[in-house]
């Protein structure tokens, strides 16, 4: 094995050991976002859905489900295809209200921590791309 590939698997595996440490950490924080984005939906009826929202994003040239906290309002999670990214959602200015504050402090990012621990995505370097962008 060269040495390339055992600095990658080493570097894999420091990131999903410090994503499964910060999972377990932030699980009262997400626990909380959770809780509240289900309560606003009691209250109002445009913020109803679920509590996470997948996008398809490609990382390593595989495709998988990125998951986050949803932000957008009911209206512009049934808007979502794989040929429209969130963010086109985001400019739009489609957040709830709770989804605005999450976005604004990262923690609509917290689940992503998921995709780490399963070797999606890392922790650190590039972003997983929408699969539109990627196919581009």
């Amino acid at each position: 094995m060269t040495e390339g590939v055992v600095e990658r698997r080493g570097k894999a595996l420091r990131e999903r050991i410090l994503a499964a440490i910060m999972l377990v950490v932030s699980s009262p924080l997400a626990l909380v976002c959770a809780l509240a984005i289900k309560f606003e939906g009691f209250l109002n009826p445009n913020a109803r859905g679920p509590i996470f929202l997948k996008e398809e994003r490609v990382s390593r040239g595989k495709r998988f489900n990125l998951i986050k906290f949803r932000t957008l309002d009911s209206e512009a999670v049934r808007d979502l295809s794989p040929t429209r990214h969130i963010a086109t959602h985001e400019i739009e200015d489609r957040w709830t209200k709770v989804g605005w504050h999450l976005h604004q402090w990262y923690l609509d990012e917290l689940p992503q921590l998921w995709n780490i621990l399963r070797g999606d995505m890392n922790l650190i370097g590039t972003r997983p791309w929408p699969v539109e962008l990627y196919e581009r």
